[in-house]
């Protein structure tokens, strides 16, 4: 229905962030600040977590909770089919970055449709049926951000939040006045040009040092492995048919 509790919120968070989340979508919010939600964003934030949040959809001057906390989130704002502001999409000073977040009140690309966004979701009416739906909001232009923030994670550009930060300002498209304003942020994603950028991390190498390769061995074996990267190893995991029999830190 749309609501719950903070607590629930939070604890989400802290889940993806000791689970091995790179990145969390929220696709909500609300005017208030919640002192939990805010606690959990900064123990994430602290790990190393690209949090996105949808800024809101009720054409207000402010940004809404938790994408007003700039230090910690990535605020998105919502677009049209047209690349206008959509005219219910909250904005302001915390305002980062806009994406495509529809307006089913238009057919701006003349295809028989509102503009909403398609996606596979729940009826409303009874979460056990699934359908393509077409909603609007800030909470769909939201996990577009997201998802270019995987992919260059993905891909080696850059990691946490910071860096992948830097990168969607670099390769944004500038809307409205030039450079930041508080309508459209540092402009809309360009995900072409963000996924065009050279990659500046170098992926981990391991391997095993004992046993050799093609050894036959039984009783207890001792399992031996050198790894490297260049922004550190926390851990080795040794897996056998994809169970993990032990870690090396």
């Amino acid at each position: 229905a749309g609501q719950g509790e903070a607590s629930w919120i939070a604890d989400g968070i802290r889940f993806a962030a000791d689970n091995g989340a790179d990145v969390i979508n929220m696709s909500l919010g609300g005017p208030s600040i919640s002192q939990t939600i805010l606690d959990a964003l900064i123990y994430a934030h602290g790990k190393g977590v690209v949090i996105v949040a949808a800024a809101g959809n009720a054409n207000s001057g402010s940004v809404y909770y938790p994408a007003a906390h700039d230090q910690y989130v990535i605020a998105v704002g919502a677009t049209r089919y047209d690349e206008a502001r959509a005219p219910y999409s909250n904005y302001g000073s915390a305002l980062d970055f806009v994406a495509p977040g529809g307006d089913a009140t238009v057919d701006q690309n003349g295809d028989g449709y509102f503009d909403g966004i398609p996606q596979v979701t729940f009826d409303q009416s009874n979460p056990a049926i699934f359908a393509i739906h077409f909603y609007q909001g800030t909470s769909m232009a939201t996990p577009h951000v997201a998802a270019l923030a995987a992919m260059i994670i993905g891909k080696g550009i850059a990691a946490g939040p910071t860096a992948v930060e830097n990168v969607l300002t670099a390769t944004s498209d500038n809307l409205g006045a030039a450079g930041w304003d508080q309508y459209f942020g540092n402009g809309i994603i360009n995900a072409g040009r963000a996924l065009g950028q050279p990659a500046t991390d170098t992926p981990p190498t391991a391997a095993l040092t004992a046993p050799a390769n093609g050894v036959t061995v039984n009783g207890t074996v001792t399992i031996s492995a050198t790894a490297s990267d260049d922004n550190g190893v926390t851990k080795v995991d040794f897996k056998i048919n994809g169970s993990t029999v032990g870690t090396d830190t």
